[in-house]
C-alpha cells in the first residue's frame, strides 16, 4: 500500500473527503496533505526505503469538536504504521505532521 493509500485509509473513516494537494470540493469538513519523501537505507547509489514526512491539514467548522475526531484520526495514523503526530491547533484548521516508512519505488 502507497502512503497517499494508508493516509487516506486511516482519514476517511473519520473524516470522508480527504485528498492529496488541494481540495475543490465544496464540504466545510475536509483534510488535504502533503507527503515529504527523504531516501533512506542506502545501497549501491540506490534508496531501498523512504521515509515519508507527511502534513495533514484537517480544516472544520470553528465550532467543531476536536478531540473525538483528533483522537480517531491519530489512533488510525497510528495502526497504518505512522509515528505519533505533532499536532498543531488553529481556528479553523489543524495541522498533524508525522511520519511512514515505506519501501522506496512506489512510495507515495
Amino acid at each position: 500500500m502507497t502512503i497517499n493509500e494508508r493516509v487516506r485509509a486511516a482519514v476517511t473513516p473519520v473524516i470522508p473527503d480527504c485528498v492529496p494537494g488541494e481540495y475543490t470540493g465544496g464540504s466545510e469538513t475536509y483534510a488535504t496533505f502533503d507527503v515529504i519523501e527523504t531516501p533512506d537505507v542506502m545501497a549501491e547509489g540506490t534508496a531501498h526505503a523512504v521515509v515519508a514526512t507527511v502534513i495533514l491539514h484537517w480544516y472544520r467548522p470553528k465550532n467543531t469538536k476536536v478531540e473525538p475526531v483528533r483522537s480517531q484520526l491519530v489512533q488510525n495514523l497510528l495502526l497504518q504504521g505512522a509515528t505519533y503526530p505533532t499536532i498543531t491547533h488553529g481556528a479553523e484548521e489543524i495541522l498533524l505532521e508525522f511520519e511512514m516508512e515505506a519501501e522506496a519505488v512506489g512510495a507515495v
